[in-house]
């Protein structure tokens, strides 16, 4: 090649880059800088239009199908609020996010009257409302944490059961030949004081509470037998007396300093006769055996 062609050819080649340079800067350059700046946030190269509009072009597509899912329905398009500081901007937000004006919004039905489990739920509803949890993820929550509360009150009702089953079969074991006594004793109590069955849930809260309810109550069945056994057998041997009579002996017997003492201390070495007898001078007065 001759050096007049070599500087022909040189010539040629730098006016076809400068061509191609143009025209790789023309696509764009008439762009707005914000397109600019959008092309470079994509990533895309620039330098090469046919690598920026094929991924272009998809993004539109997509952007179009989003769009025209929500067409005519702008309530489904949630923006961020700027400043969470400001209430205008943060209620709109909450209303398109369903989260309700006040805790009745959330239309969570009690399952009890002023249950311990409703009463927590309402502080929750309180607390959920203040940071902005909608309608549908509230009454979510409240259906699993009551499902999740109702497990763990049966998993403890049966162990409750299983712990006053073993303390049942435990007395029976200590009370031997004695069992039927010792149950018929008990039952006398409660049948005697009612009340005393009032707090027998109570002290079954209490480890081994139930046994040891249970022995009280058949302690208080035999002094119960005892007294009324002296009783009957003092009227039997011609110690009745009129109603009365009775009254009157009931009166000074209250008015004895000495007696009221051993009735009310159960360590007391007069307690059981002096008990026996209060026993048998009430029913007498009462018009009883």
């Amino acid at each position: 090649m001759t050096e007049a062609n070599a500087a022909a050819n040189a010539g040629t080649e730098t006016a076809d880059t400068a061509t191609q340079t143009a025209s790789n800067e023309a696509w764009y350059s008439s762009m707005d800088e914000e397109s600019q700046n959008w092309i470079a946030a994509k990533g895309w190269k620039k330098d090469n239009a046919a690598e920026v509009i094929g991924p272009a072009l998809t993004s539109y597509r997509n952007a179009e199908q989003l769009i025209s899912k929500i067409k005519g329905d702008p309530d489904r398009i949630l923006v961020m609020p700027k400043d969470f500081n400001n209430a205008d901007e943060v209620r709109s937000f909450y209303d398109k996010l369903g989260v309700p004006k006040d805790v009745g919004g959330y239309e969570i039905k009690p399952v009890g009257d002023e249950t311990v489990l409703d009463s927590v739920v309402s502080k929750v509803a309180e607390t959920a409302l203040k940071h902005g949890v909608s309608k549908t993820a509230m009454q979510a929550i409240v259906n699993d944490y009551r499902a999740e509360v109702g497990k763990i009150m049966e998993d403890r009702a049966v162990e409750t059961k299983q712990s006053l089953d073993r303390q049942f079969e435990e007395f029976e074991q200590e009370s031997g030949a004695d069992f039927e006594r010792n149950r018929s004793y008990a039952a006398e109590a409660i049948k005697t004081f009612p009340e005393l069955e009032g707090i027998a849930q109570e002290i079954e809260k209490i480890p081994g509470g139930a046994k040891i309810y249970l022995q009280h109550m058949v302690n208080i069945g035999k002094r119960l037998g005892e007294h009324r056994s002296v009783g009957v057998g003092e009227q039997e041997a011609g110690g009745g007396m009129s109603r009365e009579a009775a009254t009157a002996a009931l009166g000074q017997f209250q008015m004895d300093s000495n007696k009221q003492a051993a009735l009310l201390n159960p360590n007391h070495p007069a307690h059981k006769a002096t008990m026996a007898e209060f026993q048998r001078l009430h029913a007498q007065a009462a018009g009883g055996v």
